[in-house]
């Protein structure tokens, strides 16, 4: 499970911006924001003006042939979408693994929780992801209070 938080108001030089997702290797990949499900999550969370900065900043390289490259039907798309909405990437990051995010928010922190499985184990997408749904403020009270994540 991945979770990371993005910033929603001005940073410390009063800048607004959004901070990079982190992929599964725990790199900064601010270029793949559009492919992943926890990158799509954390956009459905940003106010369009801001989410359309970034895709501009950053583009929609195709990762792989399922990765949405049009940035005006990915904003359509996450448009429609509520933050709390579970959001799916099939094969759009790596042709190998599929992945859903649950977005969870405090005030100003935007936040995600998110899981990845192998292609083979794709078939358990969509009761995994609606367990996390369920379970998202739990498990983001417990990192919380452990101490697992910051706000």
């Amino acid at each position: 499970m991945h979770g990371h938080g993005g910033r929603l108001g001005p940073g410390r030089d009063g800048v607004r911006r959004q901070e990079a997702t982190i992929d599964r290797d725990g790199v900064l990949e601010k270029a793949a924001t559009h492919a992943s499900a926890i990158g799509k999550s954390l956009l459905t969370q940003f106010p369009s003006d801001m989410r359309t900065d970034h895709l501009k900043r950053y583009g929609t390289a195709r990762l792989t042939r399922r990765t949405i490259t049009d940035a005006r039907v990915l904003s359509d798309t996450l448009e429609r979408l509520t933050c709390n909405q579970p959001v799916f990437d099939l094969r759009e990051y790596a042709n190998k693994t599929v992945c859903s995010a649950v977005g969870v928010n405090t005030g100003t922190e935007a936040g995600s929780l998110a899981l990845a499985m192998p292609l083979a184990d794709a078939h358990r997408l969509k009761h995994a992801t609606h367990t996390l749904a369920r379970k998202a403020i739990p498990v983001l009270l417990t990192l919380l209070i452990s101490g697992g994540i910051t706000l």
